[in-house]
């Protein structure tokens, strides 16, 4: 009975941190971030994002996110990994917007975190299982 009454408490809480989870993924999906790390200060697109935001520093890392319904997001960071964050409404004839359409979106972050959640979760049911079956044996 005990056994029973802790695998339900233990099903509720995983079904709704997994949903929580699940959620936040599900956005991070949606949002489709596209992150590009950049060692060339000399590369093509690194050129053309100084040149158009005037930016006077290394960029060490650009972050893209497309706008709703028009433009996009780019979070810049530097090399102190200091982020700035500019909008561009404008992306009709814009290069930085056609280079980052054709790079390959980002894993979700937390799609991640709900795959661990779940071996996490299997692995307590496995580890409360062996527990029992070793109680079991034991003559009271």
């Amino acid at each position: 009975m005990k056994k029973k009454i802790l695998y339900v408490i233990l099903i509720i809480i995983f079904v709704l941190v997994d949903l929580y989870t699940a959620f936040l993924a599900f956005i991070d999906y949606l949002a489709g971030y596209k992150t590009i790390n950049t060692d060339n200060q000399e590369a093509y697109i690194v050129k053309e994002i100084k040149e158009h935001f005037k930016i006077d520093y290394n960029i060490n890392k650009v972050r893209f996110l497309a706008g709703i319904p028009d433009g996009y997001y780019l979070d810049i960071y530097n090399e102190e990994n200091q982020v700035e964050r500019v909008f561009e409404d404008n992306h009709e004839d814009s290069e930085i917007y056609n280079y980052f359409r054709n790079v390959k979106a980002d894993m979700p972050q937390h799609l991640i975190y709900l795959i661990i959640e779940i071996l996490l979760e299997l692995l307590l049911i496995f580890i409360i299982e062996i527990l029992y079956k070793k109680n079991k044996k034991i003559p009271e």
